[in-house]
């Protein structure tokens, strides 16, 4: 999490970023990707 986060303050994408936020936006992130259809609608 942490070499994540030191990226992200590297690329200048944030100032500063704890792990637990990365942690939790990559769980939030991961935990979504099955909940969509991509546009694709089923009849």
């Amino acid at each position: 999490m942490q070499l994540l986060g030191d990226k992200l303050v590297e690329l200048k994408v944030v100032e500063c970023i704890s792990d637990e936020t990365v942690r939790r936006t990559l769980k939030k992130t991961s935990s979504s990707r099955g909940n969509t259809r991509n546009g694709v609608s089923h009849k």
